[in-house]
């Protein structure tokens, strides 16, 4: 199986501990975990860690995470995700090298997701699809995220000029899908998000640590002056 890390954002050390936790129940054997932490030092048991200073910046913080484990395929998760299934990130691993040309994998995610197609129970698009494993293609969000080491080489870490909230995800899956990776979604794996469920509750089911201290600017005007052609007419 190609090597791989489990790279986490984190805000506050109980969320890395839940999370970490989760992933000890459903896998047999302990993935390599490396946890970014950006407002605290605290130790944590079964990981590598790396400070981040200053305020939190998804890119930045993502993009420590690839530089810290060169060579790896990397399994981004936000710190309130939580693992339900058996061997999850092994089986997130086969299913994305089924297909060369995936750059980057998302499961379903049981709780707060800004892509529908990404949510857990399907929705009803999916089941018009009769295979237990589709994939569809569409930009998606990065809330759990398998990604390739060998397209992260290719096209670079995350956009820098991101600095506040969301669209650093939709950047770079744009960027993946214009040299050619596919960004896909499969309907045979989910993960938990916060409290769980499909509608959307900041500080419950999503941005349950982040939410906790800051409410972020939107990058919606960073994103749409690199992408003035998604502007609504």
């Amino acid at each position: 199986m190609r090597e791989f890390c489990i790279v986490i954002l984190n805000h506050f050390p109980e969320y890395a501990r839940n999370l970490i936790a989760s992933i000890k129940r459903t896998h047999t054997v302990l993935p390599e975990i490396l946890v970014i932490c950006d407002r605290h030092q605290e130790a944590l048991d079964d990981c590598k860690q790396r400070f981040a200073p200053g305020p939190f910046v998804f890119s930045k913080n993502t993009n420590m995470g690839f530089d810290s484990m060169p060579g790896k395929d990397i399994i981004l998760l936000n710190d309130d995700m939580e693992c339900v299934e058996k061997e999850f990130f092994p089986n997130l691993v086969a299913i994305s090298y089924k297909y060369k040309d995936c750059g980057i994998l998302s499961p379903l995610i049981d709780g707060g997701v800004g892509n529908e197609l990404q949510q857990y129970p399907p929705v009803k698009i999916w089941k018009a699809l009769s295979s237990p494993e589709i994939i569809i293609d569409r930009t998606v969000c990065f809330p759990c995220v398998y990604i390739k080491r060998e397209m992260i080489d290719e096209i670079g870490g995350l956009d820098g000029t991101f600095v506040h909230y969301g669209f650093d995800d939709d950047d770079y899956c744009i960027r993946a899908r214009a040299v050619g990776w596919r960004t896909m979604i499969t309907k045979s794996l989910h993960i938990k998000h916060g409290s769980g469920g499909s509608q959307l509750l900041r500080g419950s089911n999503w941005s349950c640590s982040f939410a906790k201290v800051e409410d972020p600017e939107s990058n919606i005007d960073i994103f749409l002056k690199k992408y003035p052609q998604l502007r609504a007419k």
